[in-house]
């Protein structure tokens, strides 16, 4: 079995009374700027080379002489230099007449697309293998006789070819592989044992298309069947990660940060499948590059448009329409299109009505603190669409220039009113937020090693949300009911039950120069500067008599530098990122540091741990508690306190073909985790607003636990389980008597199995998903005439029902000429669980004959998810 380093010695061996060295060389398949250092160390020998030529060699040699002048000329017999003694220094002087071994150039590209392919796998069987660029490039010793190689590339069929030797260039064409792989690491020789890639899991949405779903492919709903990302609610795209909210999470698409993920209240990710690339999601401990957020980091790359041809496609379900297009440009352009739009306006599918029914308009009844036990109807207006596209331009083959675009935007009108001439009942409630975002980036490269990147971006984020809750009366002398009863009531009278106003403004410009060397065969550098222009403003008005606004503008001036080596079985990530926050005028330091070591070919441990801050904070909002109800702020360490994270990661890869086992252990504490006022506003009657202006609460949190991904992968089938055991609890001082209580992300268990089984033009999956009950408040002391909805003293100290549903999915393809057709069904939740999202209280009580109050109790209003939900689908792409 090949190695990159399996036996390299230099001895020295010294004759009894005889003052001459015997120099030795004793090395397989080493790098010869390893040889190069060691006969330095050993021997005293000086040296003077250019590592960025030196490094592309490897050298197999036994031999010994008494003369250092030999030892250096066998030393490069075979390689393209010649050595010069100036001083005491060999130099080794590149010589293009010796051609013993040559160089091949290649450049891998997707076969559709003609586009480069950054970070394909390149493996010889003569030699170590490499990865390409960001310009799909590499470069390989192509010696006398044929040389083998096989081509790898996350959601891309791998390549094995034989090149003729003497060849200086190849072009390698990979096709796309739409078979499921959850999770790829990058490896240098597929015949040494991996190293293991700490916390990270790429996707590919060909790798989930087979998966069953709501609508269409769901990049961020691929992601929480992995270890460690919460599942067990469909209406929230934003992912909680190891505990941590939706928020701690630095969502990148194409360098635009992304303030909200989700369309539907949660149902739907407002990622475009159409054209997405790829995703890589950080769970832990990630490079020191990003920055800004405390948990996890979700990095999102758009395809580039095809540079050969034509192409286009539609998808049409039950919920939406999405189309895309993609076309080249002149020689060196290419563009690429998508859009999506949903028509629940007029479908009225089974989908919206059961998000109205069980969602929407359970949260509204509860917002009502003394029940009627009647429910409302409503029928909201509703849409959702979003826009993506990427305009790449090639000013030489050695750099290229990218023009992004996006948006998204959900808006939502609910209307319910009866009543008669005298009294009329209402509710309004409208909500509406998006993102909208612009980018440059300019990368350009120098030669095989060194990349270099310029990029601008800006992304505006908002949303509004408007709700009433009134009963009006009229003239009484125009109502012939009794005029006993309506004589109480002053003319024209309007009682607000719920009433406010929220708005919510995020603009995020952002500077970035990034620069990445390879520096040998064991070593390469990144180092980057980054400024980010943030403006968050807030503003809330509630009962008319409460008003608060905000309105913050700051800086983030940071700086990175990442070193990485692989000595021998070793492979380390070494990284400091430091920054500047103007607002509060100080200065963090995150140091960040991983480490892994191949016990062997299929065992490897590895160990991460990290430090990380967070600038801008999300707050929740009752009585709502849902995705529109949330707003962005800026620390100012006054009243929102600037938050720090510290992460310990430790575990280990185990590989034995078909079967891959992912194992990690880790454990996360923040401090600055903050809870607003408004989380504990409906837990009180008749509050005073006005004595808790400005009011936050913020203390610590710990998160810990282990992840387990268990993959086997076969021609036919593809299968993996993942597992999580975690804990996270929050410690406030002034909440829950000052004890730590379990957060609202808090799950002990989950338990995730998807299995994908290919048969000829089908495909048939199917995931099942179990997750322990998460944390809800029990309601408090039930007084007559002064109940208290909820013990502050116990918080989160019950939980819901168990969760846990099976989905199905059968899919056919067909090609008819020019066209490609997909037709398929999706079977969500199968057995009609009744899971419950969350629960609330309202208080109900029973009436003598004279309309008094004889009794109370407490009523549980639970939020209920999605039961069977059939989806029918069709892909066409030409």
């Amino acid at each position: 079995m090949r190695s990159i380093f399996l036996v390299c010695s230099l001895l020295v061996c010294s004759s009894i009374g005889a003052q001459d060295v015997l120099y030795r060389i004793e090395c397989v398949d080493l790098s010869i700027i390893q040889v190069l250092k060691q006969l330095e160390r050993e021997y005293a020998l000086k040296f003077s080379y250019d590592p960025r030529e030196m490094r592309r060699y490897n050298i197999t040699l036994n031999f010994k002489s008494n003369n250092p002048d030999l030892i250096v000329e066998e030393l490069i017999r075979e390689l393209p230099f010649r050595a010069q003694m100036v001083k005491g220094v060999y130099l080794l002087i590149p010589d293009k007449s010796k051609d013993a071994y040559r160089l091949l150039t290649g450049k891998v590209l997707d076969a559709s697309s003609g586009e480069p392919l950054a970070f394909a796998h390149i493996q010889s069987r003569e030699n170590a293998g490499t990865i390409s660029n960001l310009n799909g490039t590499f470069s390989l010793q192509n010696m006398d006789d044929s040389l083998n190689i096989t081509v790898t590339h996350v959601g891309y069929k791998s390549l094995n070819l034989t090149v003729k030797p003497h060849l200086k260039t190849l072009e390698i064409n990979l096709q796309p592989d739409t078979g499921i792989l959850p999770e790829f690491i990058i490896t240098r020789d597929q015949n040494l044992p991996q190293y293991s890639s700490i916390s990270r899991h790429q996707i590919n949405p060909n790798q989930v298309r087979s998966l069953p779903n709501l609508g269409e492919t769901d990049l961020f709903k691929s992601l929480q069947l992995l270890p460690g990302v919460k599942a067990t609610d469909e209406s929230s795209s934003g992912l909680s990660i190891r505990g941590s909210s939706p928020d701690q999470n630095l969502v990148l698409f194409d360098n635009l940060t992304l303030y909200h993920i989700d369309h539907f209240f949660g149902i739907f990710s407002t990622l475009n499948p159409f054209i997405v690339d790829r995703i890589d999601l950080y769970k832990g401990g990630f490079d020191a590059k990003y920055g800004g957020r405390l948990s996890s980091v979700i990095d999102a790359r758009s395809r580039v448009g095809n540079r050969n041809e034509f192409k286009a496609g539609v998808n049409i379900n039950t919920v939406s329409i999405n189309a895309y297009m993609e076309t080249p440009l002149a020689k060196k352009s290419s563009l690429i299109l998508a859009y999506r739009r949903s028509f629940q306006e007029i479908s009225r599918s089974n989908l919206y009505n059961q998000f109205i029914r069980k969602n929407r308009v359970n949260l509204i009844d509860s917002t009502d603190p003394y029940l009627d036990g009647e429910s409302i109807t409503m029928e909201p207006d509703f849409y959702f669409d979003d826009f993506s596209s990427k305009l790449r331009i090639r000013p030489t083959e050695n750099s290229f220039l990218d023009l992004n675009l996006y948006f998204s935007n959900d808006v939502y009108n609910g209307i319910f009113e009866e009543g008669d001439d005298f009294l009329t009942f209402s509710i309004f409630d409208d909500a509406g937020w998006g993102n909208v975002g612009a980018g440059v980036n300019w990368t350009w490269f120098k030669g095989h090693d060194i990349s270099s990147s310029l990029i601008a971006s800006l992304s505006e984020y908002h949303s509004t949300s408007t709700f009433s809750f009134v009963e009006s009366y009229r003239n009484p002398d125009q109502f012939t009911g009794s005029a006993d009863s309506a004589v109480i009531f002053d003319i024209d009278t309007t009682i607000y039950f719920e009433d406010y106003h929220k708005e919510n403004y995020v603009t995020d410009l952002s500077l970035k120069w990034e620069r990445n060397q390879v520096l040998d065969d064991e070593t390469s550098f990144s180092l980057g500067t980054e400024l980010n222009v943030l403006n968050s403003e807030y503003s809330m008005t509630y009962f008319q008599d409460f008003n608060e606004t905000f309105s913050e503008t700051g800086f983030i001036a940071s700086g990175y530098t990442q070193y990485d080596f692989v000595p021998g079985n070793w492979k380390f990530n070494i990284g400091l990122r430091g920054s500047y926050y103007n607002v509060t005028d100080s200065y963090q330091f995150e140091p960040r540091l991983r480490a892994s070591y191949n016990v062997n070919n299929a065992l490897s441990v590895k160990s991460g741990w990290s430090v990380h801050h967070q600038y801008i904070n999300q707050l929740s909002i009752s009585p709502f508690g849902n995705s529109d109800q949330n707003y962005w702020v800026l620390a100012d360490d006054e009243i929102y306190p600037l938050m720090r994270s510290r992460h310990l990661i430790a575990g280990f890869d185990l590989e034995q073909d078909p079967w891959t086992l992912d194992v990690e252990v880790y454990h996360k504490k923040s401090q600055g985790i903050i809870i607003s006022e408004f989380v504990l506003f409906s837990a009180f009657n008749g509050l005073d607003f006005s004595e808790f202006e400005d009011l936050v609460i913020d203390g610590n949190n710990e998160s810990s636990g282990i992840d387990l991904l268990l993959k086997r992968t076969t021609d036919t089938h593809t299968s993996w389980l993942s597992y999580s055991i975690a804990r996270s609890r929050n410690s406030i001082p002034v909440v829950n008597g000052g004890s730590s209580y379990p957060a609202n992300h808090d799950q002990l268990h989950e338990i995730n199995f998807a299995h994908v089984y290919k048969l000829d033009n089908w495909e048939f999956s199917t995931v099942f998903i179990y997750g322990s009950g998460i944390p809800y408040t029990p309601p408090g002391q039930n007084e007559l005439f002064d109940p208290v909805l909820y013990d502050l003293t116990a918080i989160n100290s019950l939980r819901l029902p168990d969760y846990h549903r099976l989905d199905l999915s059968a899919k056919r393809k067909m090609d008819i000429g020019k066209f490609s057709l997909e037709a398929g069904l999706t079977i969500f939740n199968l057995y009609n669980r009744k899971n419950i999202k969350s629960r609330r209280f309202g208080v109900l009580f029973e009436f003598d004959d004279d309309f008094e109050p004889v009794d109370s109790h407490f009523v549980p209003i639970d939020v209920r998810l999605l039961g069977l939900t059939p989806n029918f689908f069709l892909n066409l792409r030409f």
